[in-house]
């Protein structure tokens, strides 16, 4: 599908689960209900290792911030985890680059 659009979900530790997982079920319901799916979602993060959000959940990236597809549509979650990630000079510098190319941050 020509006007598919990637949309990408910024992982990072003690992140809210609810902030990235409803948003993922919401993303994803589009693609039961169309046919082929208008969307692409996918979770990104700094690295590869394994993400632990608030409670303890581990959740895995798909992609690094080295090796994702150019996202149509950045999420970045909230919790008390942005407080570290606000001074991670890497992950600011990729989430501002990508926020000069999406459409929707």
């Amino acid at each position: 599908m020509a006007d598919r659009r990637n949309v990408a979900i910024l992982i990072f530790d003690a992140m809210e689960v609810l902030d990235f997982a409803g948003p993922f079920e919401v993303f994803s319901v589009a693609g039961e209900v169309n046919d082929p799916s208008p969307f692409t979602i996918f979770t990104v993060a700094e690295t590869a290792a394994p993400v632990k959000a608030r409670g303890g959940l581990s959740v895995n990236p798909r992609y690094t911030i080295h090796d994702c597809p150019p996202p149509h549509i950045l999420l970045i979650p909230g919790g008390w985890g942005t407080r570290a990630l606000m001074n991670n000079t890497v992950v600011v510098g990729w989430v501002k680059a990508q926020a000069e190319r999406v459409e929707r941050l």
